[in-house]
């Protein structure tokens, strides 16, 4: 049995690095737990995080927040089989514009913890 991909879409804004990430292994273990509860295989996939260093990037990028939405969209949504919202999501641009993305190209996702289970893949 193949893995499925999971996008999963937490709040980034006005967290740390370290508080981001803590919250990055909470959530997985869960979303981890219940897909394997349901013999599913799954690999996460996360926002986009990693520091742009091409100074000629940096300089031509007016919405250095946008730019890594979109390379989190690139290489994270564009590749999931369901997107699962972390907590707190509803109150973050960032995951409110991921839903809506996920809603307008039939992407699956969940708004819950209830909704991670396969009938919803």
């Amino acid at each position: 049995m193949r893995a499925i991909s999971v996008f999963h879409a937490l709040p980034l804004s006005g967290y740390t690095d370290e508080e981001i990430n803590a919250r990055m292994k909470k959530e997985d273990a869960e979303i981890k737990q219940l897909f394997e509860s349901c013999g599913i295989d799954i690999v996460i996939l996360h926002p986009h995080m990693e520091p742009i260093t091409d100074e000629l990037e940096i300089h031509q990028t007016r919405h250095m927040n946008l730019r890594y939405f979109g390379l989190s969209l690139a290489e994270g949504i564009s590749k999931a089989d369901i997107v699962c919202f972390g907590h707190g999501w509803r109150k973050a641009k960032g995951c409110v514009t991921e839903q809506f993305i996920s809603a307008t190209y039939d992407i699956p996702y969940n708004e819950n913890k209830k909704m991670y289970t396969p009938e919803y893949i």
